[in-house]
């Protein structure tokens, strides 16, 4: 009996991440060009880019591909909720993200992820928690070492994997298993453009030269059978003359 094959997965922490998302509807090259355009990058080769979309928006994730492992799966860390939320549908959920500086809100409506922003972790106060736990229904603080909010608290290291053990549809994989498509990145459509472009420019010179070469050539012929019947005309008339000059003997 063959044993069943062990899944590895792992999150890619938001550290480690760009996010962006656009109100639809928007096509795969207005997410390309709109991503990166937004977010002030300029190698995109450098980056691998992934999105899901909604009714109303597309959410896009993008980390670099040397921060990729080589597993099953890698999840972005905003979207691994998705599995404590489920049972809360149709509420208004958060996750707070506490980072050495900063800390990310994380929405979600029931399971389905919806945006996430960041503050940064100064501005974080007991009014500012009272307004966040009069607006969400289930809030869960994650890494809050210095007990800044009062909600439920869990360690990273511990719930996390927990998360990721149940996480068996991920709407975003970074797996770096998949092959590289270098082909639907938007800067080697801009090579190719300005590809097509210079070889366009270089062609339509070629073209005209090769329109002038063979009117050219055209002349050439005609005139040459001009001359040669102009020939042929003028022997005519110089054979009328002989014979006319041999009758008069």
């Amino acid at each position: 009996m063959m044993s069943k094959k062990t899944i590895l997965k792992d999150f890619l922490a938001y550290e480690k991440l760009l996010y962006i998302k656009f109100a639809n509807p928007i096509n795969e090259d207005e997410i390309l060009k709109k991503s990166f355009e937004e977010l002030g990058l300029k190698d995109d080769f450098s980056y691998k880019l992934k999105y899901f979309q909604d009714k109303s928006f597309a959410y896009v994730f993008l980390c670099k591909y040397e921060d990729i492992l080589d597993i099953d799966y890698i999840i972005p860390e905003p979207l691994l909720f998705e599995v404590y939320f489920k049972n809360n549908t149709n509420s208004e959920n958060l996750a707070l993200l506490f980072k050495e500086k900063y800390i990310v809100l994380v929405e979600y409506l029931g399971c389905d992820f919806q945006n996430c922003k960041v503050m940064p972790l100064n501005v974080y106060d007991k009014i500012y928690n009272e307004k966040l736990k009069n607006t969400y229904k289930h809030i869960i603080s994650i890494d809050d070492t210095q007990n800044l909010s009062s909600f439920d608290k869990f360690n990273s290291n511990i719930f996390y994997q927990k998360l990721l053990k149940n996480c068996d549809q991920v709407k975003i994989n970074f797996t770096n298993k998949e092959k590289i498509n270098h082909l639907k990145s938007f800067s080697f459509k801009i090579l190719l453009a300005f590809v097509c472009g210079v070889l366009l420019a270089l062609a339509y010179p070629l073209y005209l030269y090769t329109q002038k070469s063979f009117y050219e050539n055209e002349k050439t012929k005609y005139e040459n059978l001009i001359k040669k019947q102009d020939d042929i005309l003028e022997q005519v008339k110089i054979n009328q003359k002989q014979n006319q000059e041999f009758k008069k003997l």
